[in-house]
């Protein structure tokens, strides 16, 4: 079992930015299709805190009235799984949906011809990912949808895993569980790096504010002293 940050392709052409706010977004839907034989399942494992709330897939397709799978479907040859997720009208103690793929039919994620995993924000392409990041693993699980006060973010997570997920969703939770305790200390270090940065910028912004001034101040004592020379 490994994990990496699987990579993202972005709507809006911020690609350095992996994570994704969702502000103003009340529906986030997950599209997965490929052609040929076999399915792309995908699932929502809904968390309050570290509890699991449920995991929703093509055998158990409702949690609540805020997500609802679509189960197998097919159209021109290719199937397809589509996940609908009304995070506006999510329980206020649900903080977390991980997403989760599981080869169903070809031996591993990397047989599937021509995946397409697509996430949108009420109806509109929001992000693209990167199925050849999950390599020969049978199962990932590929991203998080988080909420912090009242926001939600859409980030990448690509934790793989030999095991099929389908139908063995504890498998998923495993992984899931051992993700979150080692991104306890991530999640920190992600935080103070940020704060330094932002402290960084504020220095570098305040340097230029204090060289333009300064230039100023020249410019102006020179236009002076021009004044003053030309009235001798």
């Amino acid at each position: 079992q490994e994990r990496k940050r699987i990579t993202v392709t972005r709507n809006d052409g911020r690609n350095d930015e992996a994570d994704m706010e969702l502000s103003g977004v009340k529906q986030v839907t997950l599209k997965l299709g490929a052609e040929g034989g076999g399915i792309l399942c995908g699932a929502a494992l809904v968390y309050a805190g570290a509890k699991k709330q449920k995991a929703v897939c093509f055998s158990d397709r409702k949690f609540k009235t805020c997500i609802n799978h679509s189960g197998d479907t097919y159209s021109a040859g290719k199937s397809t799984h589509t996940i609908k997720m009304d995070i506006a009208k999510m329980p206020k103690d649900v903080n977390k949906v991980f997403l989760t793929l599981c080869s169903c039919g070809p031996a591993n994620l990397s047989k599937f011809k021509k995946p397409s995993v697509e996430l949108l924000g009420d109806g509109a392409d929001m992000i693209r990912y990167d199925l050849k990041d999950a390599g020969t693993s049978k199962s990932t699980v590929m991203a998080c949808l988080e909420k912090s006060g009242d926001t939600w973010t859409a980030s990448p997570v690509g934790a793989i895993s030999q095991q099929k997920f389908c139908g063995n969703y504890a498998a998923a939770e495993k992984l899931i569980a051992k993700g979150e305790e080692k991104g306890a200390g991530g999640s920190k270090a992600a935080a103070k790096g940020k704060a330094k940065a932002k402290a960084k910028a504020k220095v570098k912004a305040f340097g230029k504010a204090k060289a333009k001034a300064k230039a100023k101040a020249k410019a102006k004592a020179k236009a002076k002293a021009k004044g003053k020379a030309k009235r001798k």
